[in-house]
């Protein structure tokens, strides 16, 4: 399937070459926005064997870096990065990872005194744990009473993102296993 895309959108660059040759430039961009698409759609239908998207892993490594700044008390900077992560899950579809990445932005926006922000992340994340397969049963059930416990944290008005995060990383080993 991936060499079909690589070959479709390699048919409208050369095509568009050709295109450009006979004078008619505006085909040349028409046949380059068509590859471009084509790379988009690629990108967002491909999953690599463990069933990740292609944007999985742009979005692990943002959401990694939104832990570690966390970790050094630079909260605005950590919620940019965990953005940036929460639209690479939903760019490629990931509904387990944006299950977890949105939590995370619970969190810093807690921290940062967006408590409507926060509250409005989680309900997404309950509406991502809804998209997951069943098979991931507990799992689906333990992030539910989970995420149930961080809002009713947030509506207490607790701002303390190093207990709630350090709660969030134990709740995750113990899913993890």
């Amino acid at each position: 399937m991936k060499a079909l895309f690589g070959l479709a959108q390699i048919g409208l660059f050369i095509f568009g070459i050709f295109e450009a040759v006979q004078g008619r430039w505006w085909m040349l961009l028409l046949c380059w926005a068509g590859a471009a698409l084509i790379g988009f759609i690629g990108a967002r239908t491909l999953r690599n064997p463990n069933g990740l998207s292609q944007f999985a892993n742009s979005g692990m490594t943002n959401m990694n870096t939104a832990g570690k700044l966390i970790d050094q008390g630079n909260y605005p900077a950590a919620g940019k990065s965990i953005r940036l992560a929460v639209r690479d899950f939903r760019t490629g579809n990931d509904y387990g990872l944006l299950a977890v990445a949105l939590p995370m932005q619970a969190i810093i926006d807690a921290h940062l005194g967006e408590t409507e922000s926060a509250l409005t992340a989680l309900d997404h994340a309950q509406d991502e744990l809804r998209k997951v397969h069943s098979n991931a049963g507990e799992s689906v059930i333990q992030m539910q009473t989970y995420l149930s416990e961080l809002r009713a944290e947030i509506r207490s008005g607790n701002r303390d993102a190093e207990g709630m995060f350090l709660h969030f990383t134990r709740f995750q080993e113990n899913l993890t296993g």
